[in-house]
């Protein structure tokens, strides 16, 4: 899913992306929710890190 976001602006690393404008990051981001999101399917979430999030929402609510 990465690739596929650095491809909508022709980048081939992080460091190509951090030089790109705020408003052409939104705009890519906009477009690959459009696009490659399905109904029901979730294209960005939370990630556990063990910190601020320290488990799955799932796990936590149990």
């Amino acid at each position: 899913m990465f690739n596929q976001f650095l491809d909508l602006f022709n980048a081939s690393t992080i460091e190509d992306a951090r030089r790109l404008l705020s408003e052409t990051l939104i705009e890519a981001n906009a477009y690959q929710i459009g696009e490659f999101s399905y109904y029901g399917y979730f294209t960005y979430g939370p990630v556990v890190d063990g910190t601020l999030v320290p488990a799955l929402v799932g796990q936590r609510l149990q």
